[in-house]
């Protein structure tokens, strides 16, 4: 019997529960090869699940990856830090508590990392764990003198409420 993966968001999971799985992973690798990507999705469109699956594709999870398309394109499979902040957590929140989401999960980071940030802002923070873990000798990974990619992952983004009417960019004057 075929087990369909409703609510699933975790490729891990997917792949290890026996779950049903269409593989979409040479698309996966493709997006990877690029510097920057740009990823708009719809409300339940699989942000989540490919978000999931770059993450045990950047983790060097091939594994996971065992009778899927990227497994014969990947040829290498390091592994690379990868930071993963979601804002699933805050559906209907305020932009308010937008700040303590962040710095929650860069707590999170920080830890996972075993690296030491100025607590000042969130800007330095960031800046300062993505500078720390993408250095070479992080952890003692070194590739061939190389900087590796970083990668820097946003699940989901917020559906704020705006506090006071005006704030919104179609409640203000001659938007269309």
């Amino acid at each position: 019997m075929v087990k369909y993966p409703v609510g699933i968001q975790s490729f891990e999971k997917l792949r290890t529960g026996g779950f049903l799985y269409v593989d979409k992973t040479r698309l996966m690798y493709e997006a990877a090869q690029n510097n920057f990507v740009f990823l708009s999705r719809p409300r339940r469109f699989g942000k989540s699940l490919l978000v999931s699956t770059f993450k045990a594709y950047f983790n060097g999870q091939k594994k996971l990856f065992k009778g899927l398309e990227v497994e014969q394109l990947e040829t290498e499979w390091k592994q690379y830090p990868v930071l993963h902040f979601s804002l699933a957590s805050e559906k209907r929140g305020a932009i308010e508590n937008l700040d303590t989401i962040i710095s929650m999960q860069l707590d999170w980071a920080e830890k996972e990392n075993d690296v030491s940030t100025d607590k000042t802002n969130i800007t330095t923070r960031m800046t300062s764990l993505v500078k720390n873990i993408s250095h070479d000798d992080h952890r003692g990974q070194i590739e061939d003198g190389r900087q590796r990619r970083r990668r820097i992952e946003v699940d989901r983004r917020p559906r704020l409420r705006y506090p006071l009417r005006g704030r919104r960019p179609q409640d203000r004057e001659g938007w269309h």
